[in-house]
């Protein structure tokens, strides 16, 4: 039978996988925005199309001897994951929430496999080098998109752009957000794109990654994206602090004292003069009440009044504070806001014996209010663990923690230099970090492929030399 459908497939070959896996990757960031056929129950468009094929394709061409032990065990879990998921189906009460939930699953196992596959069907350097350059090209893509939003405050319609018409002009106005309706998730594909570039380059400069900190650190700055900044300032700790500690120990005594004579005085003018705190601070009364102008109403008469005149009675600061409550009246401060999503998702895995309350609850049970903690109408998780522990239970979660941590541990012992070894241990941290930026972490493309490199990487950087370049 297998030879029944090879043959009936020889059309099939390398050449026309690889070229529709290039084809299949370029279209990533574009996902369901492009092209898309609404059928009703299901919505088809390219990227989707050519991941069936590239499927079916993949085990047309590898078989599963032909893959590593780690490799079809990781498959294995995925597709035992989506069964799981399935099986749950008939007991859940959000019926619609588990259908998308399950199609995310079903895609994220499909993704991942046909990456470990197209390993060994294009061949481990032709397909790194394929991931490489396209993850780069992607990268200055969005970078040039999010520049082009950044400076003209132009946008896609949608969700956000709503939003921004009832907001005060500012940073947030300017925020790139691309197809994703979410500065957040713009970031995700960014970082993502960026840090697979990075995993799959033979010689990495410590220039080019300089550059791209700085791009992600703007970015993050743009979006007021709490989770990019954090991610981009511990980049810039664990790799750039060390080598300049390096250079300045090895640096003329001259230019050292130089160096601490500049910090002492760039310190001496911040502890002896007033700062000035732009309109990225949100707790600047200057910006908050600049956009004010007081009116009065009188026997249906309307008259503006001079903002100054009203500060000089009721005050600045009684003003500000005044302002403050009212904007965030029946509002929920994000950092408390992500808490209560989090203690609501221990909540829903305690409730589910830690087996989870099935694919898709989370979003029903607060869609139904059936949560403890206020979440404000927001009813995805916002945190990638909690979002698989409280739908899938505890021991999903570990065995999916078990396959990354085994392909560390693989890479810790291995004989690689400590440069590589630090380089992919700052890219889990970059992972784990950024799945914590969106609102969902499972049913974003990007996640599924950036953790199929992320699983990838000791069989790209442990069969061919590394170097790192300074």
């Amino acid at each position: 039978m297998n030879s029944f459908i090879q043959k009936s497939f020889q059309w099939f070959s390398i050449k026309l996988f690889s070229n529709l896996f290039v084809l299949w990757f370029v279209l990533i960031p574009f996902d369901a925005y492009l092209l898309p056929i609404d059928l009703g129950p299901v919505t088809i468009y390219p990227q989707l199309i050519l991941t069936f094929i590239l499927l079916l394709g993949s085990f047309l061409l590898v078989e599963n001897r032909k893959l590593s032990r780690s490799s079809n065990l990781f498959q294995l879990f995925y597709f035992i994951w989506i069964v799981y998921a399935v099986c749950y189906y008939p007991f859940v009460k959000g019926k619609y929430e588990a259908i998308h939930e399950i199609r995310s699953l079903f895609l994220m196992g499909a993704t991942i496999t046909i990456l470990l596959r197209a390993l060994e069907i294009i061949g481990r350097n032709k397909f790194r080098e394929i991931v490489n350059q396209l993850s780069y090209l992607l990268f200055i893509f969005l970078v040039f998109v999010g520049f082009l939003e950044f400076f003209t405050g132009i946008h896609f319609k949608g969700y956000f752009t709503e939003k921004l018409i009832n907001l005060s002009p500012g940073p947030v106005t300017y925020a790139p957000v691309f197809l994703y309706d979410n500065p957040n998730n713009y970031l995700v594909y960014l970082f993502s794109f960026g840090s697979i570039f990075l995993l799959t380059k033979q010689k990495i400069n410590s220039y080019l990654v300089f550059s791209n900190l700085l791009i992600l650190l703007f970015f993050s700055v743009a979006g007021d994206s709490k989770f990019g900044k954090i991610t981009v300032l511990f980049l810039f700790i664990a790799i750039f602090i060390p080598k300049l500690w390096i250079k300045f120990r090895n640096t003329s005594a001259t230019l050292k004292r130089a160096v601490l004579i500049l910090i002492a005085i760039l310190a001496q003018f911040i502890v002896s003069k007033p700062l000035y705190f732009g309109p990225i601070w949100k707790d600047n009364p200057n910006y908050l009440l600049a956009p004010i102008t007081p009116l009065l109403i009188n026997e249906n008469k309307l008259t503006f009044i001079n903002k100054d005149s009203l500060i000089n009675v009721i005050g600045k600061d009684s003003l500000h504070k005044t302002l403050v409550e009212y904007r965030t009246k029946n509002t929920i401060q994000s950092t408390d806001l992500r808490r209560n999503l989090i203690l609501n998702g221990i909540y829903l895995t305690q409730i589910s014996n830690y087996f989870g309350v099935g694919p898709g609850q989370f979003q029903w049970y607060h869609s139904h209010n059936l949560v403890p903690n206020n979440s404000n109408k927001i009813t995805n998780p916002h945190e990638s663990n909690i979002e698989i522990v409280s739908q899938y239970g505890i021991i999903v979660l570990l065995l999916f923690a078990f396959f990354i941590l085994h392909k560390l541990n693989i890479v810790l012992k291995s004989s690689l230099d400590i440069k590589n070894k630090a380089a992919y241990i700052a890219i889990c941290f970059t992972y784990v970090f950024i799945s914590d930026m969106p609102s969902s972490w499972l049913v974003l493309n990007i996640a599924w492929v950036f953790t199929a490199v992320i699983f990838l990487f000791p069989d790209l950087i442990l069969n061919t030399s590394n170097e790192v370049a300074e």
